[in-house]
């Protein structure tokens, strides 16, 4: 048997194919998919747009190896939305295995993977399995040991894709939340903010978050969910026709800056209302309506020109500053900042998932304050998938490097808590079985 360098081996296909045809002999479920061949590559291609040829017949060689009826359905959403958070073949590949295997452990075997599929898909799974495991060995979830269980997680956390995969299995779930029965509810919602929302937030993938703390929240307090809904629902009728006029202020006025017209391609500017949750707990913590500034939020995505790029490949990071700095300028000169809501988290980022933005909210004449939160589109993509997320994506040469390193820094930030928090017997190392 040889190695496996990129991709997924023919052998593993097959195997899968034979147990599912026994699976299928055995329980009566069709082996062959009823949908043509060609609609499912065309479904693929769409779906994960962004990856090569090549990684797409790679998923859909693992794909083919499902039969017809057999999860298929919950599959393809599984696909659908590590597509949408634009994830790298080896974690499509090591969910489909999941899928496939996940009723059989010993085919997930390193011994047994290891010349069939990539190294990096072997790590994802094993990663993956790990954490499954984590929740049933505590029998009380408390928030103290809800923090000792994902600070545990973070520490030996080794592949993030891994974590990337959970989160996105559990947002499935929590989509699906209404289905379970009331009670079952409540514990589900509980967990995912005990536990998950905050790896969301440690690993940086925000579009992970914010569904999943509003689905628990929906969950966990109804009827203050229907309040801020409904006050949020009521300040976007209120505000939508301000935030639309000043996006095409703001536009004309980037549009006009000569710095801008130098080095940046194009702007996306967007506004929305921040997710219900985060307004739910500064309630919470106290805070009244009117203080609460950051209800209206406008985003600006900033276009670098690939010739700048280029240009720029040693200093990037300081032109990407520049003209992050110039838009806040242009912000600033078309509506008064108010005091002290100014962040610039591009020349100290945040603090264990390393988001970058400049952060500012201004008093609109509306009467509205509105915040603008600037960044580039490579600190826009690691602030929504994950800054490995974000590498693995752009493909750079250095991405199992850059895997390593955010691993690395999580685990500096969490190793002093976790000495004082987890006992060091000889049953408790990271990943022992």
């Amino acid at each position: 048997m040889t190695a496996v360098k990129n991709g997924v081996s023919s052998s593993i296909v097959t195997k899968a194919t034979q147990m599912c045809t026994h699976r299928s002999m055995n329980s009566g479920v069709t082996n062959a998919h009823t949908v043509p061949e060609s609609r499912i590559r065309h479904a693929l291609s769409k779906t994960l747009q962004y990856l090569s040829k090549e990684d797409i017949s790679d998923v859909y060689l693992m794909f083919s190896a499902l039969p017809s009826g057999y999860g298929l359905k919950q599959t393809t959403k599984l696909l659908a939305a590590l597509g949408s958070l634009r994830c790298d073949k080896h974690t499509i590949i090591a969910a489909l295995l999941l899928a496939l295997f996940g009723t059989n452990p010993m085919k997930l075997r390193r011994s047994f993977l290891r010349q069939r599929v990539h190294d990096s898909t072997i790590a994802i799974i094993e990663e993956k399995l790990w954490m499954d495991q984590l929740p049933a060995k505590f029998t009380d979830l408390e928030d103290a040991n809800a923090k000792v269980l994902r600070e545990y997680i973070l520490v030996s956390l080794e592949e993030p894709r891994a974590v990337v995969l959970k989160l996105t299995e559990v947002l499935l779930k929590m989509r699906a939340v209404s289905d379970f029965p009331p009670y079952r509810q409540q514990i589900e919602a509980l967990e995912v903010l005990q536990i998950y929302s905050p790896l969301a937030k440690a690993t940086g993938a925000g579009r992970l978050l914010w569904e999943l703390e509003d689905i628990s929240f929906r969950v966990l307090f109804p009827e203050s969910y229907r309040s801020i809904e409904a006050w949020h629902r009521e300040a976007w009728r209120k505000g939508s026709s301000i935030l639309s006029e000043s996006k095409e202020k703001l536009l004309d006025a980037l549009r006009k800056n000569d710095l801008l017209a130098r080095y940046v391609q194009s702007f996306s500017i967007t506004s929305r209302t921040k997710n219900l949750f985060s307004t739910f707990r500064k309630v919470v913590r106290g805070k009244r309506r009117e203080e609460i500034l950051d209800v209206y939020a406008m985003r600006v995505i900033i276009q670098i020109s690939e010739q700048e790029k280029r240009n720029a490949k040693d200093w990037f990071d300081r032109l990407a500053l520049k003209c992050c700095l110039e838009v806040m300028s242009c912000v600033t000169s078309l509506w008064p900042e108010m005091e002290g809501r100014y962040k610039n988290y591009i020349e100290n980022p945040k603090h264990g998932n390393g988001y970058q933005s400049i952060h500012t909210t201004v008093s609109h004449p509306g009467g509205i304050p509105i915040e603008f939160q600037i960044r580039t589109e490579e600190m826009h993509f690691a602030a929504e998938y994950g800054s490995a997320a974000h590498h693995l994506y752009k493909g750079d040469v250095s991405v199992e490097d850059e895997v390593v390193k955010f691993a690395h820094g999580v685990q500096l930030e969490n190793i002093s808590f976790l000495s004082a928090q987890i006992p060091a017997d000889g049953n408790q190392s990271p990943k022992g079985t």
